[in-house]
């Protein structure tokens, strides 16, 4: 037989089964007997209360009606007035040996004299004043509630309380429970704990309707020596029994769990030579257990191997990698790959990467990879923490661990962007370093991306105005000029400021170059998105339309027109200042055949503008009327 099953029956047949059996049967037969008495008892006591209580009605009426002699009272109630029959009410129900009394009078009102409440009920009508108009109803009452109680709880023998129908106690035994032991808010009550009760009804005086007597007994005070060593016997043996087999069984088994627990202890600090420790000879249980620990450890030795080995692969992958970030110039590429990196390399769940959207901006979601939604909240709680600290953080959520590290995507003081990952275990510190270092070189990069953007830009940008360069508009007329045709045409919008030379030299060239700012923002605020707006030369603007003919051209020339007359400039030292701009306009291919043809046709359309008067639109091929006449 196993060793299993050999401790399994030892432990049934010599402790747990013969002392569930003793003990119910025991405790069943000593419950019930207690219980019995108990409710004999009880219903003793109710028949007691029963006949108390009809005694006390039976002298209460017997009394009543000698104080119907009694001729202070009767001079009062033959007075008819309440307030003389209720001062003389107190002596005359004394001199009767009552104790209460309620007087209700024909106009409803109603008095109580005495002591209330109480029981022994007796009720007597008397005729107010000589002629006999009307009753008065006296209620009178033998015995107060206290003394009542006390008498039921010596004659009966058991705990006795007067309970009203709202649950509030009226009077009580000494001997009977607290409110912790019986409920008696609960009517009938019910039995509680070790306690058991009773209750019978009884009419009162003073109460608003019947009270109740309850009565309660505890059926263990009332338990027999005998049958209590006899409990306390068997279980004793039981008990001794059980420590014995116990104490026995513990020393077989000792030196086995000590063996494993050893062994799994050194297990746990990573000694896998610790296995050849375990007892693993025999066919039972412990043998068997033996074996597959044994197994157990043989495979967890093999797989940290492997884990190790993986970890260093992965650790040499990023550290390659982030050098290679350094080096790359695409934004979005490298963001999405220091996300998928950092998820892979630190085998998260998720990850995703918070940029700031531009200088001054707030961070936004820039890459993501992974079940990001799902971890949404745990990211979301890290990057809060890096961002508010600009330190590491760590976070978890529910069962997701979370950490994130901030990087400087700016030079100087610039918002912060940050990295973050999450997975259902916790990352350890060579992790969090890992991602530290993958962060900060990430960051580099970012950096060389944002200064290799900001010398583009400079490059292609006019630094006064804001708009395309001279060596932006060429590269740009070229590319569309190559791709037009009748069907899609482009078209050229030229535009010099009218008597420029005039407001440098009255005003200054700084009033100057604010004129030319306020005129390139009208030009790029009317100037579509696919449309480049560019300075060609000194005061010189132009506008390369992606689309569009010369018609079309003119149309946009003349609400350019329109916006720069409009601008109201100057200040009080040079008063307002008008300004105005005369435009060309020329298209391709109708205009020319390449590029120079074009730029030629609109600027020989401006000078034309110029001619004509200035702060006006020309167009290298006018508009002709039905005669061929030039309109």
């Amino acid at each position: 037989m196993s060793f299993r099953r050999q401790l399994f029956l030892s432990l049934a047949v010599l402790v747990v089964v013969p002392a569930v059996i003793a003990a119910l049967a025991i405790g069943r037969v000593v419950t019930a007997n207690e219980n019995a008495k108990a409710d004999a008892r009880l219903q003793a006591a109710s028949r007691v209360s029963g006949v108390i209580e009809s005694t006390a009605n039976r002298r209460s009426a017997a009394r009543a009606e000698t104080l119907q002699e009694d001729r202070a009272l009767r001079r009062a109630i033959n007075t008819g007035r309440p307030s003389v029959i209720l001062e003389a009410l107190p002596a005359a129900v004394k001199r009767a040996g009552l104790v209460g009394v309620i007087a209700k009078f024909p106009s409803g009102r109603t008095e109580t004299v005495g002591v209330t409440p109480a029981v022994g009920i007796a009720n007597v009508k008397a005729p107010l004043g000589p002629t006999g108009k009307g009753e008065v109803l006296f209620t009178f009452a033998f015995q107060s509630a206290p003394a009542y109680v006390n008498e039921v709880a010596e004659t009966g023998g058991v705990p006795v309380a007067l309970v009203g129908e709202d649950g509030r106690v009226l009077a009580k035994s000494s001997t009977f429970p607290g409110d912790d032991a019986i409920n008696l808010k609960v009517m009938p009550p019910q039995p509680l704990g070790r306690w058991r009760s009773a209750e019978q009804p009884i009419s009162t005086l003073g109460t608003a309707s019947n009270a109740e007597v309850v009565f309660a007994l505890n059926p263990s005070g009332g338990t027999s020596p005998l049958a209590s060593r006899l409990v306390l016997g068997v279980l004793a043996a039981f008990i001794i029994v059980g420590i014995t087999l116990g104490f026995v069984l513990v020393r077989a088994l000792r030196w086995r769990i000590e063996t494993f627990l050893g062994a799994a202890e050194k297990l746990g600090r990573g000694d896998f030579s610790a296995a050849a420790q375990i007892p693993a000879a025999g066919h039972d249980e412990f043998a068997k257990l033996g074996r597959a620990f044994i197994g157990m450890a043989r495979q967890l030795d093999q797989r940290v191997d492997q884990l190790e080995r993986e970890r260093e692969r992965v650790q040499s992958s990023l550290l390659r990698l982030g050098k290679a970030f350094a080096a790359n110039l695409d934004r979005d590429t490298l963001v999405e790959l220091v996300v998928e990196s950092a998820v892979d390399g630190l085998t998260a769940d998720a990850g995703r990467a918070l940029m700031p959207s531009g200088p001054g901006g707030t961070p936004e979601t820039r890459g993501s990879f992974g079940a990001v939604l799902d971890s949404w909240d745990a990211l979301g709680e890290v990057e809060r923490r890096a961002l508010a600290t600009g330190t590491s953080a760590t976070a978890e959520v529910g069962e997701l661990h979370a950490i994130a590290e901030p990087m400087q995507v700016e030079r100087g003081d610039g918002p912060l962007g940050v990295i973050s990952v999450a997975r259902m275990r916790p990352f350890d510190p060579g992790e969090r370093e890992l991602l530290a270092y993958l962060t900060e070189q990430a960051a580099v990069s970012l950096r060389n991306v944002g200064r290799h953007e900001d010398v583009a830009r400079e490059s292609i940008t006019d630094e006064l105005t804001g708009l395309a360069n001279r060596r932006r508009f060429d590269d740009v007329l070229a590319h569309a000029a190559a791709r037009a045709t009748n069907e899609d045409p482009i078209a050229l919008v030229m535009l010099d400021l009218d008597r420029f030379k005039v407001i440098n030299d009255t005003h200054g060239h700084p009033f100057g170059d604010k004129v030319l700012k306020a005129v390139a923002r009208v030009v790029r605020e009317t100037a579509r998105d696919r449309d480049l707006p560019a300075r060609y030369g000194g005061e010189e603007l132009a506008v390369v339309l992606a689309t569009g003919d010369t018609e079309a051209a003119r149309h946009f020339a003349e609400r350019l027109r329109l916006a720069i007359e409009a601008l109201e400039l100057g200040d009080d030292t040079t008063g307002a200042v008008p300004v105005t701009a005369s435009l060309g306009v020329a298209s391709l291919p109708s205009d020319g055949d390449d590029v120079g043809d074009l730029v030629r046709a609109a600027d020989e359309a401006l000078y034309r503008a110029k001619r004509g008067g200035r702060n006006r639109v020309e167009s290298a091929s006018p508009a002709k009327g039905p005669a061929g006449e030039v309109r």
